[in-house]
Parts: C-alpha cells; sequence; structure tokens
C-alpha cells in the first residue's frame, strides 16, 4: 500500500521523477521487483531505494553514477565493435 507520494515540479512541469513511500519494507521490494523492466512514455523506469537520511542531492549523485558507469561500459562495447567492424573490412574490386 502506498503511503505518500510526491511527484516534484518546477515551473509547473513535472521533473521527471517521484518519491514513493511504501507501508512496509516488502510492499516496496515487491513494486521495486515488478516494475525493475517498465519502460513509460518510450523511456526505461529507473527504480532506487533512497536512504535513511539520504538528501534529494546525494540519491541524485549515486543514480547519476550508476548510469555514468553503465554508459561508459556501452560507450566501450561500441568502440570495440567499430573498431573489429574496421579491421575486418573487406573490400572487392568492381571491373
Amino acid at each position: 500500500m502506498v503511503k505518500s507520494l510526491r511527484l516534484p515540479n518546477r515551473l509547473g512541469q513535472h521533473r521527471g521523477f517521484a518519491f514513493v513511500e511504501f507501508s512496509t519494507k516488502q510492499e516496496a521490494e515487491n513494486a521495486i521487483q515488478a516494475l525493475a523492466s517498465t519502460h513509460l512514455y518510450g523511456r526505461h523506469l529507473v527504480l532506487d531505494r533512497a536512504k535513511e537520511g539520504e538528501t534529494l542531492e546525494d540519491l541524485r549523485a549515486r543514480i547519476a553514477a550508476q548510469f555514468t558507469d553503465d554508459q561508459s561500459a556501452i560507450s566501450r562495447k561500441r568502440k570495440a565493435v567499430a573498431t573489429l567492424d574496421e579491421d575486418n573490412m573487406k573490400f572487392d574490386m568492381i571491373d
């Protein structure tokens, strides 16, 4: 059961995130598991628990660090594929 829900706004527009407080830890865990691979309006829904005493800035920094690490890994993977493709290119002569 949802105990509280906050949808922060800036200048009348939704900021793209929300805070949901559940009645029990188990309900929160169930929600995280159920929504883990959900997309909303074409974007992957990111779910994470706030830690006790963690500020909004702390939470943002922690989540951003996770995405930066993930994006770096993807970029390295793409670079490796691009290098592999360049190294294995074959050209045939056309008469």
